[in-house]
């Protein structure tokens, strides 16, 4: 997350060197970012589920194991 909030402090002055460098390892970046996104959504479920109680939760679910 500092990466990205530090690319964006450099995206504002116009510094194409940090998106052009070659020591990172973009696919990294973006697997990196997808585990952040899946961590985030299921925090943001169980949120959901203890805010508005486990059975009105499961009873209107999609996902029925």
């Amino acid at each position: 997350m500092s990466l990205l909030y530090r690319k964006r402090i450099k995206a504002n002055y116009r510094d194409i060197d940090t998106f052009l460098a070659r020591n990172l390892d973009s696919n990294h970046i973006f697997e990196s970012l997808i585990n952040v996104v899946d961590s985030l959504n299921c925090m943001h479920e169980a949120m959901t589920r203890q805010s508005i109680g486990p059975t009105v939760y499961d009873s209107n679910c999609c996902y029925k194991p």
